[in-house]
């Protein structure tokens, strides 16, 4: 359904993600908007980490309501506040991403942000799925 495209001519992944996906024809396309790090009951997770995991817990259920998992996703955008860079901002992002998508590597692209419309979130993801029945 899905071919990895991570060829020797491009620098190797440094984190959980793909250089490329190639989908099959006729797959069944998911998009689902940006989740940030709330609970059901509305309230927010309290560090990075922890609104990470929480984002892509909240996409993984909106893509069980379409009968897909995380191994369908082909493509994740994460826009994270924060005055922190390189490591120290990519390993609890790569962390929460272990633990809840454990070995999916799907395309994307991590972009710091000034803001987002509610002050308490450090973290926004949206996420692409595709799956060929």
């Amino acid at each position: 359904m899905k071919r990895y495209l991570n060829p020797p001519t491009v620098e190797t992944p440094k984190g959980p993600y793909s250089q490329g996906l190639e989908i099959a024809p006729n797959a069944r396309w998911v998009y689902v908007a940006g989740q940030g790090g709330s609970h059901p009951d509305g309230s927010m997770a309290e560090t990075l980490e922890a609104q990470a995991e929480q984002a892509l817990r909240n996409i993984l259920h909106v893509l069980a309501d379409a009968g897909m998992d995380a191994d369908d996703i082909v493509r994740m955008t994460t826009y994270v506040v924060t005055d922190k860079r390189g490591m120290d901002l990519i390993i609890p992002i790569s962390k929460a991403r272990a633990a809840v998508l454990g070995d999916a590597r799907p395309t994307g692209t991590m972009v710091v942000v000034s803001g987002f419309a509610l002050p308490q979130m450090l973290i926004e993801i949206d996420a692409v799925a595709a799956r060929a029945d």
